[in-house]
């Protein structure tokens, strides 16, 4: 994609460059993935306290894009797993409403109570397994 963007729009790039005078972005053919154990990991040994049960907070997120930058000279990664506090969130925001929106059409309310407990203690579990350091 960057390779892409750099090729077919070269002129557009220099144009902006002259008014708006940047560093190319630096990137790696194949895309850095790290996990969030990583991550964490990076960003202790680069003297940063950070709840490794936690989301990254913007300081976090930016000292650990310093530290990919010098240990790996890209600019660009993927986390590709995140915390069980991240998990957490990010499946209640993004999908418990339209779920339940169906899940009451379709059951009856003791079903929606049962499917609902269900996925709280897959959660739970989850993120105790996190806490305890067990791997799945």
């Amino acid at each position: 994609m960057f390779d892409s963007l750099n090729n077919d729009f070269a002129k557009e790039l220099e144009a902006m460059g002259r008014q708006y005078p940047f560093q190319p972005l630096k990137y790696l053919r194949q895309t850095l993935r790290l996990t969030f154990e990583e991550g964490i990991q990076m960003l202790k040994d680069g003297g940063v306290e950070v709840d490794p049960l936690g989301d990254l907070n913007t300081e976090a997120e930016r000292k650990l894009g310093q530290l990919v930058l010098e240990k790996y000279d890209t600019e660009t990664l993927v986390p590709f797993l995140y915390s069980g506090a991240v998990s957490i969130k990010m499946n209640v925001l993004l999908y418990a409403p339209s779920l339940l929106l169906l899940m009451l059409r379709d059951m009856d309310i003791i079903g929606v109570i049962s499917a609902l407990a269900g996925a709280a203690l897959g959660q739970v579990l989850a993120l105790s397994s996190t806490f305890l350091g067990l791997s799945a």
